[in-house]
């Protein structure tokens, strides 16, 4: 039995140059390979690679894609007008919803792949039906100024030929997630397994400037574990898009609303688009632990006066960001944000005893150090240590990140921390701006993960490299120290350890 069965029209393989592999050629090498990574044993991948139009549509055919799991059809124009290629398509869906299996859970068998799209009026009636359910794999992205549309191809350079394997690498994990899903025991059967500490996540549809994002964000998802919906396309009607999404959400965790720069398609019998459709519906959806998440990015300016109403009503008003967390920052501290919030939330410490624990009648040194965490970026490790050596001489107990390990113990590492400490400083050297701001915001946050008091003094210590954004850097929630380019105790760093430790 063939893995997967490819569906395409032969012209689509056709090659700009002399010498140069295929497009179909390609994707069928590249999904070999990674799905054969992913699954730890060589896929059965098939397609035909004699057939021409005038060839009859023989039985051998028939057998090779109906006696497959997966179809991936590859959507062109020329597939849409080709008999043999609809009618594969057809027949392999026929027989599939004829053994109740176009489906394997909630996991569609058959996979859009859009080489070159085709507008829904070209289709054959049956085709347009069967693809308007399919979440697609878009392989193109259109020019801004010029809505002509770029195919990813290695031909039209570096950055197009490496969106066209993450596509193919997005495509392989959704394969494999259907394979992997079809060789579970039925249920009567199934042994009970450990819960899973993965949650399901609704990512909304976003407009075009964003289906890169989206996608880069989604594959982080299913890359940590989690389960991201819609699993299919959403309609293209409004009333269609609240029934598809109030059937979804209960069984979600979370949504996640990226909003970009342009408005959107706005679907019908809708009067927003469809990104400020899906955030309507969400905030109105009750649901005790349902989280949702939206982000914008940090210096986006709306392109036309619609959007510029929408993202200001996501600001403004209590009822567009109702339950929601508005993050206005860039895509990766994004992401960053959203790992910790899906992270599984500590253990409370199990306390023996209420009393400290005594040596030799004193108590330990444990119980009566004063401990600074000393919060940096991985590339600071080495130029943290002139501080961290001051601190320690200093007399305080100092605690650094974990760089090491799967990333489960990291955090876990850094809450705990959070929690243990008597003050923290925030090491700004190689680092973003941003990525101080979400370290001062986890601050906040320590309460959640089982401290009982407020950090009561932070700062946010300054190094080198210099530029105009640290020079200008202020806080209202922490105390901050400029160091020259060469480390010594500064008048603010030591009224700062004043503060922390009033004996000295």
């Amino acid at each position: 039995m063939n893995d997967v069965f490819i569906s395409y029209a032969h012209i689509d393989n056709e090659t700009l140059e002399e010498n140069q592999k295929g497009w179909i050629t390609q994707l069928h090498r590249i999904l070999q390979v990674r799905l054969a990574q992913l699954m730890g044993a060589e896929p059965q991948i098939w397609r035909d690679l004699k057939l021409t139009g005038s060839d009859l549509f023989d039985q051998t055919i028939v057998e090779q894609f109906l006696d497959s799991k997966i179809l991936v059809s590859v959507l062109s124009p020329r597939y849409v007008n080709s008999d043999w290629c609809t009618k594969e398509l057809e027949e392999f869906c026929l027989n599939a919803e004829k053994e109740d299996e176009l489906k394997i859970h909630d996991k569609s068998r058959v996979f859009k792949v859009v080489k070159t799209p085709v507008e829904a009026e070209g289709m054959p009636p049956r085709i347009r039906e069967l693809y308007e359910k399919l979440l697609g794999f878009e392989f193109y992205e259109m020019e801004p100024q010029s809505g002509r549309v770029v195919e990813y191809n290695e031909v039209f350079g570096e950055e197009a030929k490496q969106r066209y394997y993450e596509k193919v690498y997005d495509l392989a994990h959704s394969i494999y997630d259907v394979l992997k899903t079809a060789k579970v025991e039925p249920e009567s059967q199934a042994v009970p397994t450990a819960v899973s500490e993965s949650k399901t996540i609704f990512l909304a549809e976003v407009s075009s400037d964003l289906y890169s994002e989206r996608d880069q964000l989604r594959r982080d998802l299913i890359d940590r574990g989690h389960k991201v919906l819609p699993a299919f396309n959403m309609p293209p009607i409004g009333p269609q898009v609240e029934e598809m999404m109030l059937a979804t959400l209960p069984n979600c965790d979370l949504s996640i609303h990226l909003v970009g720069q342009r408005y959107g398609m706005v679907p019908e019998e809708s009067d927003c688009s469809m990104g400020e459709l899906q955030n309507r519906i969400a905030a109105g959806f009750d649901k005790e632990h349902f989280n949702r998440l939206i982000w914008l990015p940090k210096g986006g300016k709306p392109q036309d006066e619609k959007q510029k109403i929408f993202v200001g009503l996501l600001v403004e008003s209590q009822d567009a960001h109702r339950g929601a967390e508005v993050i206005v920052d860039t895509l990766e501290n994004f992401k960053e944000f959203v790992v910790e919030k899906l992270a599984p939330k500590p253990k409370p410490l199990k306390v023996k005893s209420s009393e400290p624990v005594q040596v030799s009648g004193v108590a330990s040194a444990e119980e009566d150090a004063n401990r600074v965490y000393l919060i940096c970026d991985q590339g600071d490790e080495e130029s943290i240590e002139p501080l961290e050596d001051y601190l320690y001489d200093q007399g305080f107990e100092v605690s650094l990140p974990e760089f090491e390990g799967n990333e489960a113990e990291v955090i876990e590492i850094h809450r705990q921390n959070l929690v243990d400490c008597d003050s923290v400083i925030v090491f700004y050297g190689s680092a973003r701006n941003s990525w101080v701001d979400i370290k001062l915001r986890e601050l906040l946050k320590a309460s959640g993960y089982g401290r009982t008091t407020p950090i009561q003094h932070a700062a946010v210590y300054i190094a080198p490299p210099s530029n105009r954004r640290k020079d200008r850097y202020r806080s209202q929630t922490a105390t901050v120290i400029q160091q020259d380019e060469i480390f010594a105790p500064s008048t603010e760093l030591e009224a700062f350890i004043k503060q922390i430790k009033p004996s000295l």
